[in-house]
């Protein structure tokens, strides 16, 4: 089964618009993009439903206790509100508000639910149970954090200083794993899976063993990494390569026997996110017209699933 990956929402990365954040499970696909939150058919690209949320630009989702749950921003990021849309009947209803700051990132898995609130210097990580709502408290140990992502093993944040770090379902506080100096185009990304954690280091993937917390391997890529989604026995990452002419965007298949890139497929440039699961692997692509592809994953082919606006 696929988990999750995750890459920043900043106020400077949206400067182009929200780009398209994707979650995939079942035979569906959960989006946020410039059309608002929009559930696919993962099948036929159709679409399934149009939930309408707390907030006017919905910037992530993330799927767990059998609802999604859509961070979302207002007023042009001085506030927010976290939604959670029950995936049996599409009701919404809003978990949590914020009036002095965004709500612009989120994780789930399991019985949790783990949401950036508050301005991004000052942000916190705040931590409600997913079947009831509730909010549990805060999740301390991260200076300025700038994502999240989570799965069994608990709670994984990125912070601004290009931290990774790392806290189980019940801890209060995360603990520093290893430290990723952030590039040019912001905080490393990281995806989850497989019983591993991996971090981008420039053009270099770092496999991170979940338990133990130790770097396991380091695998060169041919770009810059934006966006990684594990599952399937393998890693998928987003690249940016670039040149004085053009720049080139990637779709790398790194397996986990291996730890080393079996196949790199050409997509648009526009491209700003990945997921794999409902039976495929899923690029999202940000613009004035934004989009779902599908990835072929034995053929390694692309198509249009959908387009979202």
């Amino acid at each position: 089964m696929a988990l999750l990956a995750f890459a920043t929402a900043t106020p400077a990365a949206l400067a182009g618009g929200v780009p398209v954040q994707l979650a995939a499970a079942g035979d569906k696909i959960w989006t946020c993009s410039d059309a608002g939150l929009v559930v696919l058919d993962a099948r036929t690209g159709l679409i399934l439903r149009h939930p309408r949320v707390g907030s006017s630009y919905p910037l992530q989702v993330a799927l767990a206790g059998g609802a999604a749950w859509v961070a979302g921003v207002e007023n042009r990021f001085v506030a927010g509100a976290l939604s959670r849309v029950e995936l049996a009947t599409g009701h919404s209803s809003v978990v949590l508000r914020s009036r002095r700051g965004p709500v612009f990132a989120v994780a789930a898995s399991g019985g949790r639910v783990w949401a950036l609130v508050g301005p991004t210097s000052h942000a916190r990580v705040v931590q409600i149970d997913a079947h009831s709502g509730r909010r549990i408290g805060l999740v301390h140990g991260a200076s300025e954090p700038a994502a999240v992502a989570a799965d069994r093993s608990g709670i994984w944040i990125v912070d601004a200083s290009g931290w990774l770090l790392h806290a189980r379902q019940s801890d209060r506080r995360a603990g520093r794993v290893l430290r990723v100096p952030p590039g040019s185009r912001g905080a490393p990304v990281v995806a989850l899976g497989l019983g591993d954690a991996w971090v981008s280091d420039g053009n270099t993937l770092v496999r991170v063993d979940e338990r133990t917390n130790r770097p396991l391997a380091r695998i060169s890529v041919r770009g810059l990494p934006l966006a990684m989604a594990a599952g399937d026995g393998a890693v998928w990452a987003l690249l940016l390569q670039r040149s004085k002419q053009h720049d080139r965007m990637w779709l790398a298949r790194v397996s986990t026997m291996t730890d080393t890139v079996n196949a790199n497929v050409r997509v648009s440039t526009s491209a700003s996110s990945l997921a794999v699961g409902a039976g495929g692997v899923w690029v999202g692509v940000s613009g004035f017209s934004p989009r779902v592809l599908r990835v072929e994953t034995r053929t390694r082919t692309v198509r249009l699933l959908a387009r979202l606006g």
